[in-house]
């Protein structure tokens, strides 16, 4: 045989390595487990926690467009007000025709007018009659 005896190995030792290897293996395993939980973990709760921020992003989404059809509706009833203001001030006199309304006013206003009665006609009449 061609062993020498540094290789020269009892079945005792051989099997010792092995359970050591054995030992090593299970103990890496277990740590491989443990990570892979941890990792799993990590992920499970990164998932629900993106579930939850979806979910909320979508409630504020559907609340700011809930937001802005009541603002567009808002703007929608200015616009019409707006609008009736305008028919409502095209309505109104100018200033040019206040001025004539003043002007008519003061023509017939009988404190400033020099108007003649009847009487004062009829004998301002016979008074030209006679003088002529």
């Amino acid at each position: 045989m061609a062993f020498d005896k540094k290789e020269k190995r009892t079945a005792r030792s051989v099997l010792n390595e092995l359970v050591e290897r054995t030992n090593s293996n299970t103990q890496r395993l277990r740590v491989l487990e443990q990570r892979t939980e941890s990792s799993d973990s990590r992920i499970n709760s990164i998932e629900k926690d993106f579930i939850e921020l979806t979910k909320n992003l979508k409630a504020m989404v559907k609340d700011t467009e809930s937001r802005i059809a009541v603002e567009d509706d808002r703007v929608v009833q200015i616009e019409n007000t707006v609008k009736e203001i305008v028919t409502h001030v095209k309505r109104l006199a100018t200033s040019a025709d206040v001025r004539g309304l003043q002007e008519l006013i003061d023509i017939y206003n009988p404190l400033k007018s020099n108007f003649m009665t009847r009487d004062e006609v009829e004998q301002l009449i016979q008074e030209k009659l006679t003088n002529k």
